[in-house]
């Protein structure tokens, strides 16, 4: 290829706008869940969304102040959603460690609600944009 042919080549492909990523996610299901509902059971539903790096970065650096965990890889290497310290529904405006405070509600997911029940099935579908692959981090909560 001649050194014009690869410059022109090159000035194409710099000017292109970068892909959009997509992560395509199934709610499968869930078992065992805590009886909230004074029958025995719960309504639950699970909310999810893309919480960017500079979302985690603020948060992580409030956590160190307010001495809470903070998200760090999927819930299942941290044990459970219950220690993952943080939630998409705002808990208490004093200390929260909600990432509703710092992400658009457009951006956030949620299933459809499965009443009375402790093992929900789902099966359900999402996409969701990615901006920064290396950052960025899906988080859920299941009420």
């Amino acid at each position: 290829m001649s050194d014009d042919d690869h410059k022109r080549f090159l000035s194409i492909a710099q000017d292109e706008k970068p892909p959009i990523l997509v992560l395509n996610v199934t709610v499968v299901e869930a078992q065992g869940l805590e009886a909230k509902d004074p029958n025995g059971f719960s309504d639950p539903y699970c909310m999810l969304g893309i919480q960017p790096a500079n979302t985690l970065e603020r948060r992580n650096s409030s956590d160190e102040e307010l001495g809470s965990g903070s998200i760090k890889g999927s819930p299942r290497r941290q044990g459970g959603l219950k220690k993952l310290g943080a939630s998409l529904k705002r808990r208490d405006r004093i200390r929260s460690n909600s990432i509703s405070d710092t992400l658009p509600a457009k951006f956030i997911r949620t299933t459809s609600v499965k009443p009375q029940t402790l093992n929900p099935m789902w099966n359900e579908q999402f996409r969701l944009d990615i901006e920064d692959i290396r950052t960025d981090r899906l988080h859920l909560d299941i009420w």
